[in-house]
């Protein structure tokens, strides 16, 4: 049984298929990073009554990391910004990224963002956001 390559493993990070960019933050750096994003749903029981929950997370090679992943960095794709909470290197060369939706809203790293014809107004996937001047 052959071992699974790099190149065997990039095919799963193709922009044209599942992959998506996202911009990733680590100590005040930020670095531009590709990988596959899944928010599945999770049903949750809490205390005996049914509570509806998603768990997303960002798959992404190991090797194409782009700094040392600490719980607290910030990453931003699909037009939503993450903060890691957990991370787990599978042992096949992939790493999991565990994330929590981000309540502090990050606009330096948001990366398709349209400045409007008020000069604080901008708009991202349809929504207004009014940045203090």
């Amino acid at each position: 049984m052959a071992v699974e390559s790099a190149a065997d493993r990039a095919a799963f990070f193709n922009l044209n298929d599942w992959a998506v960019k996202g911009r990733y933050r680590n100590r005040g750096r930020v670095f531009p990073i590709v990988g596959i994003f899944d928010n599945a749903f999770v049903a949750v029981d809490v205390a005996e009554a049914p509570f509806s929950s998603s768990q997303p997370m960002f798959h992404i090679a190991t090797a194409s990391l782009p700094c040392r992943v600490q719980n607290g960095d910030t990453l931003f794709v699909n037009d939503a910004q993450y903060v890691v909470r957990d991370f787990q290197h599978d042992g096949t060369g992939i790493t999991v990224l565990r994330l929590e939706v981000s309540l502090d809203y990050d606009l330096d790293l948001a990366s398709n963002l349209e400045t409007e014809a008020a000069e604080n107004l901008v708009t991202e996937a349809g929504f207004f956001i009014l940045q203090e001047a």
